[in-house]
């Protein structure tokens, strides 16, 4: 409610605080009720597009739940591990279902499993989806050019990556924490290394 929101920022945020300022490019506090009503706290870049790295793979994940079969096999290909960023833990040919990429996808920032997911039913078509589920949830500036968010070249050498904004971001984590929790949840498991 309101008047939470209020007594937060009286009480922790203090009105007449100086502006709450992080050590970090952009940054986006809200209070998300149990009805789903949102409020803004406090903000930084909130809505200036800056690279997201390994947050892609929150997208990777949710296009992967929400297009393949869980209990779909994936075999690992050659392809899958002829690209920078391969973790070495994957041997070409063996499979494993969509559902148990999606540990080493989530806990592990894997490439090679982002890679084989957004494979199995073509790239480029992976990436045309991850685009639209973006535009559909009205991330307007966010926009994957690959299922890693490791960055790549242009042909005249300048890096380029998938990028987004906190906004557009808080409006992802919203939705995945409304319709795919259990993705979320893979996130706070704890790797076997």
């Amino acid at each position: 409610s309101q008047a939470l929101v209020d007594n937060l920022n009286r009480n922790v945020l203090k009105e007449d605080a100086d502006p709450l300022t992080l050590p970090v490019r952009a940054f986006l506090a809200r209070y998300q009720d149990e009805n789903g009503a949102s409020y803004h706290l406090r903000a930084q870049e909130n809505q200036k597009e800056f690279p997201i790295a390994s947050i892609t793979k929150l997208m990777t994940a949710m296009v992967a739940a929400k297009n393949l079969d869980a209990a779909q096999k994936v075999v690992i290909t050659k392809q899958t591990l002829a690209h920078d960023g391969t973790g070495r833990k994957f041997i070409a040919g063996t499979a494993f279902t969509v559902q148990n990429l999606l540990y080493p996808l989530l806990i592990e920032s894997d490439n090679d499993a982002a890679r084989a997911l957004a494979q199995t039913i073509s790239h480029d078509y992976f990436l045309d989806l991850m685009n639209q589920q973006a535009l559909l949830l009205g991330m307007k500036r966010t926009r994957f050019i690959n299922p890693t968010g490791l960055d790549e070249k242009t042909p005249s050498g300048d890096p380029i990556g998938n990028y987004s904004t906190a906004d557009d971001l808080f409006i992802l984590a919203s939705f995945m924490l409304k319709e795919y929790p259990n993705l979320l949840e893979i996130t706070s498991l704890a790797t076997d290394d």
